[in-house]
Formats: structure tokens, C-alpha cells, sequence
């Protein structure tokens, strides 16, 4: 929580800076498609930055109950432009936005964001570009169309450093593992399930 905050902290002075120095270009430079692009990419920063403030911990983060539609509608929103860009379904079960249970939002919603951006990454090539949300059995489960996961690389799934995406840095999992047993949660790999597949308890 406080990386986050220093970390908005420093992006939004940056972002302000960003935009008045755009604001200073010639008019006939912000009329261009670069400029456009430019500022799209820019709001998109700021919008991720809305998100990011409200795991801050200088506003006194408390346990509250969390449902798994509160879950859903924050990735959703989070996500909404790369699902779109990437005509990727995000979906969820009518168990998985009935769940209810009492966790800090700032140990709950990093690791959903997390756990949605790998499957939103393993979908890139897939013929059907799926993510489901769903409960199973008191376990939240994210599951997505991907091209799965070799059996040889499961037992280090969760270790740091290891990874398998391009441009990977290996630290994703190994977080949301530690992040939930902070809280006395547990993540796991169901092998035997369709896709990719990770289950949150």
C-alpha cells in the first residue's frame, strides 16, 4: 500500500507535467493523430492511476466485505479498453458474483488485477479469447481459454522469477501467493481444469 502510494504520488506529478506540456504545442500538432494517440494513452494512465489510489493506505484501508460482483466490475472497468481492443469475453458465474467474504480491497483487488492480466496475456492467440470468473466448492476460480500450462512448469508456477511470458519479469504469482497468505488465502493451478485455471480460497 505505501509503494502505491509514493508510486501515485510521483505519477501524477508526472502526469501533470505531461499534459501541460502537451497543452503547449502548437495547434496544428495537437490536431494530428500522433497527438491524439498520444493523449489517449495518457488518460489511460490517469484512469489506471484512479484505480491504483484506492489501494492507498493513507486513508486507513479496513477489512470490508467484498463480493465477488465488487471483484468483477473493478477488473472489468480496469480492463475495459485491452478487453475491447482484443475482443476478449470477460465473463462471471452467478456463484462468483454472489460470493461474499471480509478482506482488505487492497490485499484483494492486486491480485485479481494480476491473475486477469496473465489470462488477458494467454489469450492473445487463442481461436476463442474467453476469461471466466466462477466459485466452485467456497474457491474462487479464474479461468480463461488459453493454451494452458506444461506439467513440467506447474511446480514452479508460483516461484519467483519464474516465467514463461515474453518480456516476463516471474514476480506476478509469486506476489499474489504471498499477498493471500497474508490474509490466510490460498492460489492454485487446478491442472485438470480447461485452459489456465487458478483457484483463489
Amino acid at each position: 500500500g505505501l509503494s502505491v502510494e509514493i508510486l501515485t504520488h510521483e505519477l501524477n506529478s508526472l502526469n501533470r507535467r505531461l499534459e501541460r506540456a502537451m497543452s503547449a504545442l502548437p495547434e496544428a500538432a495537437r490536431a494530428t493523430d500522433a497527438f491524439r494517440n498520444a493523449d489517449d494513452a495518457r488518460r489511460e494512465l490517469v484512469e489506471r492511476l484512479r484505480f491504483l489510489s484506492q489501494m492507498q493506505i493513507a486513508d486507513g484501508d479496513a477489512k470490508r466485505t467484498i463480493t465477488g460482483e465488487d471483484v468483477y466490475d473493478y477488473v472489468r472497468t480496469f480492463f475495459e479498453r485491452a478487453l475491447t481492443d482484443r475482443s476478449i469475453s470477460l465473463e462471471a458465474t452467478p456463484e462468483f458474483r454472489q460470493a461474499r467474504f471480509s478482506e482488505f480491497p487492497s490485499r484483494i483487488f492486486p491480485v485479481f488485477i494480476n491473475l486477469v492480466n496473465n489470462a488477458v496475456y494467454w489469450v492473445g492467440d487463442a481461436p476463442e479469447k474467453r476469461i471466466l470468473l466462477a466459485a466452485v466448492d467456497g474457491r474462487l476460480v479464474i479461468g480463461d481459454s488459453g493454451p494452458g500450462i506444461d506439467p513440467d512448469d506447474i511446480p514452479n508456477l508460483f516461484e519467483l522469477f519464474f516465467t514463461r511470458r515474453i518480456r516476463g519479469r516471474g514476480v506476478g504469482l509469486y506476489l499474489c501467493r504471498q499477498t493471500l497468505a497474508a490474509g490466510g488465502h490460498t492460489v492454485e493451478y487446478l491442472a485438470d481444469g480447461p485452459g489456465r485455471v487458478l483457484s483463489v480460497a
